[in-house]
C-alpha cells in the first residue's frame, strides 16, 4: 500500500468517527441525558479501541510496503526487528498512549473536583473521552476552550436572566425608575460544563490542527 494514501486514510477514519460520536452525544445530551454517561463510557471504549487498531494497522501496512522495497527491506523483521518495532511504535502508538496518558491525569484531577462538588461525574467521563479524540497536542486546545465557552455561556445566561427580571421589576413598579433599584446579575456557582464540553470538542476536531500551527503547538505532536 502506498504509504500517502495511508497517511490519508489514517487522518479520516478518527476524523469521521469523531465527529459522528461527539454530534450523537450532543444530540443525547438534549434529548436523552439519562443515557448521557453510558453514552460516554461507550465512547471511551470504542475511541480506544480504533486507535489500537488503527496503529495495529498501520504497521501492517508500513512492513507490507518496506518489505517490498529495495532499500527499506533491510528494516523490517527478522532483518531488523528492533529498528521496525520501534518506529512503529513511534510513530503510530506514542501520540496515542500520550493521550492517554493526559486523559488519566485529567480525569483524576476533575475526580478530586468532584470530591469537592466542582464537577459532575458526566463530566470527568466527557473530559476523558475530549483528551482521547482530539489527541496531543490538541487537547491543550481543547480544555481551555471549554472553559471560556463555559465563562461565556454563564454570563449571556445571567445577562439574559437580568434583562428578564429588570423588565418584570419595571412593570410591577408601573415604570418608577426612580424607586426602582439596579439590578445586578450575579454568576451562578454550579455551571455545568457538558454542553461548553462538548462544543469546544466539536470545534477542537475540526479545527484544532489549523489553531496548533498557528501557536506553534504542533511542535509538540510527535
Amino acid at each position: 500500500m502506498n504509504l500517502n494514501n495511508l497517511g490519508r486514510i489514517d487522518f479520516l477514519i478518527p476524523f469521521c468517527f469523531s465527529l459522528l460520536v461527539s454530534s450523537g452525544i450532543l444530540i443525547i445530551y438534549f434529548k436523552k441525558p439519562n443515557f448521557l454517561k453510558k453514552a460516554i463510557s461507550i465512547g471511551i471504549a470504542f475511541f480506544i479501541l480504533l486507535f489500537i487498531a488503527i496503529g495495529i494497522w498501520q504497521s501492517i501496512s508500513t512492513y507490507n510496503a518496506w518489505k517490498g522495497h529495495p532499500i527499506y527491506k533491510i528494516s523490517v523483521p527478522p532483518i531488523n526487528s528492533n529498528y521496525f518495532y520501534g518506529y512503529c511504535f513511534f510513530h503510530y502508538f506514542s501520540n496515542f498512549l500520550l493521550s492517554i496518558g493526559a486523559a488519566i491525569l485529567l480525569g483524576l484531577i476533575f475526580f478530586v473536583l468532584k470530591k469537592k462538588n466542582f464537577v459532575e461525574v458526566n463530566e470527568i467521563f466527557l473530559v476523558v473521552l475530549g483528551t482521547i479524540i482530539v489527541g496531543s497536542p490538541n487537547f491543550i486546545i481543547f480544555l481551555p476552550l471549554s472553559f471560556l465557552i463555559a465563562i461565556f455561556f454563564a454570563l449571556w445566561q445571567n445577562y439574559t436572566k437580568g434583562v428578564k427580571v429588570r423588565t418584570r421589576s419595571l412593570r410591577s413598579q408601573n415604570l418608577d425608575f426612580g424607586k426602582e433599584k439596579k439590578y445586578i446579575p450575579k454568576i451562578k456557582k454550579d455551571i455545568s460544563l457538558i454542553f461548553p464540553l462538548l462544543v469546544s470538542l466539536i470545534f477542537t476536531i475540526l479545527a484544532g490542527d489549523i489553531i496548533s500551527n498557528f501557536l506553534g503547538l504542533s511542535v509538540l505532536r510527535i
